[in-house]
């Protein structure tokens, strides 16, 4: 009889925590029975999640105490503490010293610098997960038990049509780079370039970032589209099927980094799974080969020469090389979570 494990869910609107919990329960189905527990609210990515909203606290309490592992996304609490008393965490909190539970940190600066609970979160948990060695070595010195594991990730659709499109996939925030995403496009009129991703209204996201978002950035962005004349780039804000804006594509760049990371993006390896070469900021590569896997750029006019070699290294080779690394990489993911899910579970 396989064990049963519960990822608790707290993010509705953040696409990278939805694409770790669907991934990890697509990844561990062979050796557990998986439910998704949904705190905030369904997201549009995970099918099949389960509702919590704690009116009858009892059960809710029962029904997560009944897997033999719970996986928390998250340990993020932003903005004022009258926030935070009404957000989805705090429905949580008061019950965690009476849960057997992991937690995956997956940004620094969200869910530790910003996290007014940081330290009452981390010291129930039973095991602290994050996605980057670079992190353990810089926070979290003072827990022993910190796993650094791969995002889990499970291809599930390997087809695609090459054709001249180069796209971008995030939300519309200047550390995400898409206005530098234009100017390639300038440097390159042979080519389509599309930017799919959700604008939000500068009042939609209270939490600080790291640089200009929303419309006022959407606005500089249209700006330098119109100056320049620019017919080759495409903006899609409306929601479409990731496979829908990956499948015509060749090329993904995303030339946003962040000095503590050391592992690739899910955009990165959804770009792979389907067959489009990412370009990417040497810091987002991890164990990706520049070349092989992927191809590496910091600039604008990187990126642009980066695009242009493809058809000098071949296009087929990377995505040979592409398929080949999926594949260890989800067999290498399985293997790392079920040590430690095991190693607590054997507890109980």
């Amino acid at each position: 009889m396989k064990k049963k494990l519960g990822i608790v869910y707290f993010l509705r609107g953040e696409n990278g925590v939805a694409a770790y919990a669907w991934h990890l329960r697509k990844l561990m189905a062979n050796k557990y029975d998986t439910v998704i527990y949904s705190i905030s609210g369904i997201s549009d990515r995970i099918e099949g999640d389960k509702r919590l909203r704690f009116n009858d606290k009892a059960n809710d309490l029962k029904e997560l105490q009944s897997c033999d592992i719970l996986h928390l996304m998250s340990v993020s609490e932003n903005g004022s503490r009258k926030q935070r008393n009404e957000n989805a965490h705090s429905r949580l909190y008061p019950y965690l010293d009476k849960l057997n539970y992991f937690v995956t940190v997956h940004s620094i600066d969200n869910d530790l610098r910003l996290s007014l609970d940081r330290n009452f979160v981390l010291a129930q948990a039973r095991g602290i997960i994050l996605t980057s060695n670079n992190n353990k070595k810089e926070y979290l010195t003072e827990y022993k038990n910190v796993h650094v594991l791969p995002l889990p990730f499970v291809p599930y659709n390997m087809a695609n049509k090459p054709e001249k499109k180069v796209v971008n996939i995030s939300r519309f925030i200047s550390y995400k780079k898409q206005f530098e995403f234009v100017q390639i496009a300038k440097i390159l009129p042979q080519y389509k370039f599309v930017i799919w991703g959700k604008v939000y209204n500068d009042e939609e996201r209270k939490q600080p970032v790291n640089g200009m978002m929303g419309k006022v950035y959407e606005k500089r962005i249209m700006d330098f589209i119109k100056d320049n004349k620019l017919e080759n780039v495409e903006i899609l804000n409306k929601s479409l099927n990731l496979s829908e804006c990956l499948n015509e594509a060749i090329a993904m760049v995303d030339l946003s980094f962040f000095q503590d990371r050391d592992r690739p993006q899910y955009t990165t390896l959804e770009a792979i799974e389907h067959k489009v070469i990412p370009i990417i900021h040497p810091n987002y590569s991890g164990r990706l080969r520049n070349e092989k896997e992927c191809l590496t750029a910091v600039t604008p006019e990187d990126a642009a020469n980066a695009i242009l070699q493809i058809d000098r290294i071949g296009y087929d080779n990377f995505v040979i090389n592409g398929e080949k690394y999926l594949k260890e990489y989800t067999s290498s993911a399985e293997d790392k979570f079920s040590k430690v899910y095991e190693s607590i579970a054997d507890e109980k």
